[in-house]
C-alpha cells in the first residue's frame, strides 16, 4: 500500500509512521534513505539503510559523518543549510562550523543566545540572519503529526 497525502512531504509521512511505530513498541524501524533529514529519526531508535552504498547508518555513523549526534541534526542542517532541499542556512557556515557551534552551545537556541556576545564575523552573521536561520530550521524539521489514514495491517507486506 502506498501512502501519499496531498500537500504533505514524503519525509513527513515517513517520519510520522516511523515515530508511531517505535512509540507503539512494534519492533525495529528501518528507513531506506540517503536523505539527511530522515537520519534525525535515528535519535528515536530507527536505523537508516543506504540502499545505494549497501550500508547501515546509526548513531555512530551520524556522529562520524556530521560531527553531531542525531538529535542535533536538525539544528546542524538549519545552520549550514541544505542545497538539495533549497534550505539557505547561515551564509558562510558549513558543516564543521555548525558542528562546532552545536558542540559548544548544545542547540540552536543556545547558539543564538550566545551569538549576542560573539564579536566575530560568525556572531554578526548569526545575528543578521536570525530570521532566515529559524525559517531554515522550520524547513528541515520533520513534521511528525501527519494524519496517515491507514492502519498497520493496510501497510503490511505480503509475500507470494
Amino acid at each position: 500500500h502506498v501512502v501519499m497525502i496531498a500537500q504533505v512531504e514524503a519525509d513527513d509521512v515517513i517520519g510520522t509512521a516511523v515515530l508511531r511505530w517505535l512509540a507503539e513498541g512494534r519492533g525495529e524501524a528501518i528507513v531506506a534513505t540517503t536523505d539527511k533529514d530522515l537520519h534525525g529519526l535515528i535519535a528515536n531508535g530507527a536505523l537508516a539503510w543506504d540502499h545505494f552504498k549497501s550500508e547501515w547508518h546509526d548513531d555512530a555513523w551520524v556522529r562520524a559523518k556530521f560531527g553531531v549526534p542525531p538529535e542535533q541534526l536538525v539544528d546542524l542542517l538549519a545552520l549550514m543549510g541544505d542545497v538539495t532541499d533549497g534550505v539557505p542556512g547561515v551564509s558562510k557556515v558549513g558543516m564543521k562550523t555548525a558542528a562546532k557551534l552545536l558542540g559548544a552551545y548544545g542547540n540552536l537556541d543556545a547558539v543564538m543566545a550566545g551569538a549576542g556576545i560573539l564579536k566575530t564575523p560568525i556572531g554578526e552573521r548569526l545575528r543578521a540572519e536570525r530570521d532566515m536561520l529559524y525559517l531554515s530550521r522550520q524547513l528541515v524539521a520533520l513534521k511528525t503529526d501527519v494524519k496517515l489514514g491507514v492502519t498497520w495491517n493496510m501497510l503490511a507486506y505480503e509475500s507470494f
